[in-house]
């Protein structure tokens, strides 16, 4: 081709075709390395160094596309980066980054995905469960069988499990609430806690021998024995412990009479009949 016209240039060290415009452009550019050029700002020539609406392959470093050096996208043996305003705002490869990595942004992986301010880890979603929030402060988890909310301490400096759904030894999914100042609450717990259990009913614990118990079968608080209850409300009515020789009274709704008893033993009763002092010796 004649010079100010299109034409393809070819010398010893690159191939150049220019286009044919007015002012003849360079439009692709191909060097001795490999490396090559394809477009180029409307007023210049491309070079295989240009960043100006151009994309430019390189053997070393993989396909670029240019807006200009500043809004690009860059694909390469590690998969495809985009690059807006100098900031890397997306990133696909084994690992797909969604964002700025500076900020916020979502991380996904074979290990799942991961939502971030910068490093701050704010939820993870994995074929384990999810945990939304960071875990250096308050957050939830959930995994296949548990589900438990979480609460920073700013006495004790620390993240701290306060409440929990999950199944305990016999796989029958419990609810527990509380839980020690200093510790996790589990379905076990028996300190300053509410446990909920679909079989043996609800409890509440301020520790392991002072509580209470509501099932189906009425109501029992337990104070210095987590066996013997100091009153049990049911059909029936105890009020005192029944152990031993423990004082307690008894309503008996059937019969329709109160007894005063030590243990099971009647000092007196109430009802029909009026009996003062044992009835058997």
């Amino acid at each position: 081709g004649k010079s100010g016209e299109a034409r393809t240039v070819i010398t010893d060290s690159d191939i150049s075709l220019y286009s044919g415009q007015a002012t003849s452009r360079k439009r692709v550019a191909i060097d001795n390395s490999g490396k090559i050029a394809i477009g180029g700002a409307s007023g210049a020539d491309v070079s295989v160094t240009s960043t100006d609406d151009v994309i430019r392959l390189d053997p070393s470093s993989g396909v670029t596309i240019f807006k200009d050096s500043s809004n690009k996208a860059v694909v390469d043996s590690g998969g495809l980066e985009v690059t807006q305003g100098g900031t890397s705002v997306a990133s696909f490869g084994s690992i797909a980054r969604i964002g700025d990595a500076a900020n916020e942004h979502i991380s996904a992986s074979s290990a799942g995905i991961t939502i971030k301010d910068g490093s701050d880890q704010l939820g993870v979603f994995n074929a384990g469960g999810l945990t939304v929030g960071k875990t250096t402060g308050a957050h939830v988890s959930m995994s296949l069988k548990e589900v438990s909310m979480y609460a920073y301490d700013d006495d004790e400096g620390g993240v701290f499990k306060k409440f929990t759904v999950a199944q305990d030894s016999g796989g029958v999914p419990i609810i527990a609430i509380g839980g020690s100042q200093a510790g996790d609450v589990s379905v076990t717990s028996t300190f300053n806690n509410v446990r909920i259990d679909p079989i043996n009913g609800i409890f509440v614990f301020k520790e392991t021998d002072v509580f209470t118990q509501m099932d189906g079968n009425g109501f029992k608080v337990f104070k210095g024995s987590a066996t013997q209850p100091v009153a049990n409300f049911g059909s029936d009515v105890t009020v005192g412990r029944t152990d031993g020789t423990n004082s307690n009274v008894f309503i008996d709704s059937s019969e329709g009479e109160v007894q005063i008893r030590k243990g099971a033993q009647i000092s007196a009763s109430f009802g029909a009949t009026t009996t003062i002092g044992p009835t058997s010796s």
